[in-house]
């Protein structure tokens, strides 16, 4: 950093790809396309200010197992209209069954459980 005048903070590094590859275990992965539509939700949600939103999604795809494929956060708002210390995140939400198509009960039934499970355990508050 000082043979090259660079500023404070700056870090310089190399790195050795050869023996890193070397290293690796790189097995390509890939996943069948499923042929049933998913199914798409949006959940909004009320939650302390330090609570995290991976723990949020977390919650959401353990109690939504099997059926929520991937649960996605698009927007966090903080400001007047959530409260001071609270904030607002919201998910996209992906029902999907890969053998079948679900019913709009079964999608139902199991959002139902996810809003459940988040305001009994995270102490959140569902946001029309």
């Amino acid at each position: 950093m000082k043979r090259l005048d660079a500023p404070a903070g700056i870090f310089l590094f190399e790195l050795d790809v050869e023996a890193l590859e070397a290293q690796a275990h790189l097995v390509a992965q890939a996943t069948a396309l499923s042929t049933f539509p998913p199914v798409l939700r949006d959940l909004a949600l009320l939650v302390e200010q330090s609570m995290p939103a991976d723990t949020v999604r977390a919650l959401i795809l353990e109690v939504g197992r099997p059926l929520v494929h991937d649960a996605r956060v698009f927007d966090v708002y903080t400001g007047h209209q959530v409260g001071e210390g609270r904030k607002n995140l919201a998910f996209a939400l992906t029902y999907r069954a890969g053998n079948r198509t679900l019913t709009d009960a079964e999608v139902v039934e199991a959002h139902q459980k996810i809003v459940l499970e988040l305001t009994r355990r995270l102490k959140g508050e569902l946001r029309g």
